[in-house]
């Protein structure tokens, strides 16, 4: 499970996409080719393999607006 920060985003990568970019990439690192190219995504909110915490805000930060629903 992976952990992240509300309201960032997690974000998915095809398994094989990434292999095959990998290994192009290490067979030739300065050259172009469409297998660099990857299928990815945005997992939802409710994703189980990822877990939604709230974030504490950092000194520097200015607070966020809340928001009123109803």
């Amino acid at each position: 499970m992976t952990t992240v920060d509300w309201p960032s985003l997690s974000i998915g990568i095809a398994n094989p996409d990434f292999a095959g970019a990998r290994q192009t990439f290490a067979a030739e690192p300065n050259a172009f080719s469409p297998v660099l190219s990857m299928r990815a995504w945005i997992n939802p909110a409710s994703e189980p393999d990822v877990k939604f915490v709230a974030r504490e805000s950092i000194p520097d930060e200015e607070p966020e607006a809340e928001t009123v629903s109803g």
